[in-house]
């Protein structure tokens, strides 16, 4: 049951998605996000959305699914991935 909100380069909202029992969460955007905010209860996290960025990966097996449309992403903490 946490909220994640993905807001663009002007902080302007673009999605907006609730996690469900297995910590997933699926938005729909509406533009090109810059940062994702989560909140549960009084808690918040940011995580920046940094494109040409990433690690290269042809070093690993990187095969899974195809995203066609929106963003998968996810949170790292001290102890847990949500």
């Amino acid at each position: 049951d946490v909220v994640v909100k993905a807001y663009n380069y002007q902080q302007q909202q673009v999605g907006m998605g609730l996690t469900d029992e297995e910590g997933m969460a699926s938005l729909k955007l509406d533009g090109t996000p810059f940062y994702l905010q989560a909140v549960k209860d009084r808690d918040t996290g940011f995580l920046k959305v940094a494109r040409n960025r990433a690690l290269p990966t042809n070093q690993f097996n990187t095969s899974g699914q195809t995203v066609r449309d929106g963003l998968k992403g996810f949170f790292y903490g001290e102890r847990d991935v949500w």
